[in-house]
């Protein structure tokens, strides 16, 4: 979904990473087509996205992001 919405606004240069598998405080309660629609994005149509996911995960996309940049990142929550 991240994808197909930065190739749309023109941005190519922003990294997206894949996230936690499942979630992480709570269990898995299925898909909320209701809230977001079957594809994510209210059942807009987008086209593919025409780039992959970065290979790391995001954990570890984070983890080397403030590595190599000390000080410049602050995480919220």
């Amino acid at each position: 979904t991240a994808l197909r919405i930065l190739d749309v606004a023109g941005r190519p240069d922003i990294p997206v990473a894949h996230g936690a598998a499942r979630p992480l405080a709570m269990p898995y309660r299925g898909p909320a087509d209701f809230v977001h629609g079957a594809n994510g994005l209210a059942d807009v149509a987008l086209p593919a996205p025409t780039r992959e996911p970065h290979p790391l995960d995001a954990a570890h996309f984070i983890i080397e992001q403030v590595d190599a940049h000390p000080g410049d990142i602050t995480l919220v929550p």
